[in-house]
């Protein structure tokens, strides 16, 4: 494995050169000189410590693979289950698990690629058969009339 490291040097003006003065090098990998500077400082203590992989900062993650199984197994059993039930499910089968209903509403829409509809009650008789008629009803009223929504008729919102 070859490996090529260029330095970079501040110029006295606040920007970064290599060592033979010229500022091509920030140009082509557009780093800040601070960095570029705590880079050369890092790799002159350990050569070998730029290649080490940082660790995760954040806080870590509750709910994993295990847990994005069970989900798909439960909504698989039941397409029309509904959130609390889903949380419920998992609860049951991780006693340790505390997780909000917002956490889980996340996971289950970005990690288990699922879209969930809130559902909209509507009431009875919304489509029985008297009330599509009634409507009907009304169309045929204002249809006889001359009134004519596209010239004489204001619609306030």
């Amino acid at each position: 494995m070859t490996m090529n490291i260029q330095f970079l040097y501040e110029n006295g003006k606040g920007s970064a050169v290599d060592e033979y003065g010229w500022p091509e090098p920030i140009k082509t990998t557009r780093v800040h000189v601070r960095t570029g500077q705590k880079w050369a400082a890092q790799y002159e203590k350990d050569p070998e410590s730029i290649f080490e992989k940082r660790r995760k900062t954040g806080r870590p993650r509750i709910l994993h693979d295990k847990h994005k199984n069970a989900i798909l197994e439960c909504i698989d059993e039941n397409p029309s289950v509904v959130l609390d039930e889903v949380m419920k499910n998992l609860k049951h089968t991780f006693t340790e698990l505390k997780v909000s209903k917002t956490t889980l509403f996340d996971f289950v829409k970005k990690n288990c690629n699922l879209s969930l509809k809130k559902a909209r009650l509507q009431p009875i008789d919304r489509n029985s058969e008297e009330r599509i008629q009634e409507h009907l009803d009304w169309i045929h009223k204002w249809d006889k009339t001359d009134m004519d929504f596209t010239r004489n008729c204001v619609f306030l919102d």
